[in-house]
């Protein structure tokens, strides 16, 4: 299901890039002349426009606008691909697309509105050699209490079971 407020802020963020109205957010973005525009707002020359209804140019409006994420530093797990748009199978994942399209820009210098999370920024620690010495010699809270796990204390709810290789059961099978 789509959250419809994150839809209405990606119509909104289109809306004011490109001073269009969106009434039906993939009836108006379906043929990809929107997705184009946009594109080109944001890294101008990035996508060849066909203006034509015919499905092919549609379809091929849609791969260029997605070939142009991609060149944008959109991860392919954040990309969209042909049919989540042009057939309504995942609208959520066009939103997270564009999503995306804002935080890759706005993270190679464009200076227009942004819409959704912003990318996280790496942090870099610098631990003195003492720092890190005391590090290795506590124990970490992810390795929790010390418990033995040796096949002699390990039970499966109450009920001990010893794994064996059975040769007689092997050679019983047949009789």
């Amino acid at each position: 299901m789509v959250d419809d407020k994150f839809k209405e802020q990606a119509i909104e963020w289109i809306q004011s890039i490109l001073e269009v109205e969106i009434k039906d957010f993939y009836l108006d973005l379906k043929d990809g002349i929107i997705l184009c525009k946009l594109m080109n707002e944001i890294m101008p020359g990035s996508c060849k426009i066909s203006n034509f209804k015919l499905p092919f140019h549609q379809i091929e409006n849609v791969n260029q606008f997605i070939a142009a994420a991609k060149r944008l530093g959109v991860p392919d797990y954040e990309n969209f691909e042909l049919n989540d748009l042009y057939e309504a199978k995942s609208i959520k994942q066009v939103l997270i697309c564009l999503s995306s399209v804002s935080r890759q820009a706005t993270k190679l210098g464009w200076e227009g509105p942004v819409f959704g999370p912003k990318l996280s920024e790496q942090k870099k620690y610098n631990f003195s050699e003492e720092t890190l010495r005391k590090g290795e010699s506590m124990a970490s809270l992810q390795e929790g209490f010390f418990v033995d796990m040796s096949s002699s204390t390990v039970n499966d709810g109450g009920i001990r079971r010893q794994i064996t290789k059975d040769n007689n059961y092997l050679r019983n099978k047949d009789l």
